[in-house]
Formats: structure tokens, C-alpha cells, sequence
């Protein structure tokens, strides 16, 4: 739920996991992979962290968290030849810009329990 650079980065980071043969969207297949090994009582639920100053505290521990992800990302996106490291850095200073410029921004997490049968 954020602007250009959050989706472009989104994007490669889909790419580098589908890449290393790893699954993107596991948050939202987990929920069924639980049901279809036998777990009981599996619940999912979205939340939504608040990113940018518009926020309030929350939103500013929101792009500390969320740019400190992305950051740790970087090494993983240059090594898979997806980006040179010159443009990731460029894309990650518009990614911080886009954090105080567009009001609203935010982003979805997906919390899955489930319960072991007995």
C-alpha cells in the first residue's frame, strides 16, 4: 500500500525469492498448507503497520522498521543480478522519500495460528 518505488522493490524482492526457489506469498498459502498437513483452528488475519510521519510514533518506528528491511534486502537484490547496486540505492532514497511524501502508507502483514491435533 505504497507508491512506485514500494512496488517496484516489492517486485524484486518476489523475483529474488522466486529465483532462490523460495515462495513469496507463503503468508497467504500457509493458512491451507496448515489445513492440508491437519492442523485445526487455523485463523489468519491481516494488519495493517503505519509507515511515514503522517502516523504519528507509530508510523515513525513503521519506516525505521520497514527501511531497515528493505536495507538488509539490498546485498540479497545485487547478488541475484536483478539490479546494479546503483540504481537499488537510487530506488531506496525515492522508497524513504515515498515514506513522508504520500500520506497513508502502509503495510499489510498476515498473523496465521493454528493448533496441533492431539
Amino acid at each position: 500500500l505504497g507508491g512506485p518505488a514500494c512496488q517496484r522493490i516489492s517486485k524484486l524482492i518476489a523475483q529474488m525469492l522466486e529465483k532462490a526457489g523460495m515462495v513469496y506469498d507463503v503468508a497467504e498459502k500457509l493458512p491451507q498448507m496448515l489445513r492440508d498437513v491437519g492442523f485445526e483452528g487455523v485463523v489468519s488475519e491481516l494488519k495493517y503497520g503505519p509507515t511515514g510521519e503522517c502516523w504519528g510514533k507509530m508510523g515513525e518506528l513503521g519506516k525505521i522498521s520497514n527501511a531497515g528491511a528493505f536495507k538488509r534486502l539490498i546485498p540479497g537484490l545485487v547478488e541475484s543480478g536483478l539490479i546494479t547496486d546503483h540504481d537499488l540505492t537510487g530506488l531506496y532514497e525515492e522508497l524513504m522519500k515515498e515514506f513522508e511524501s504520500i500520506e497513508g502508507t502502509r503495510f499489510v502483514y498476515r498473523i496465521v495460528c493454528a493448533r496441533k491435533p492431539v
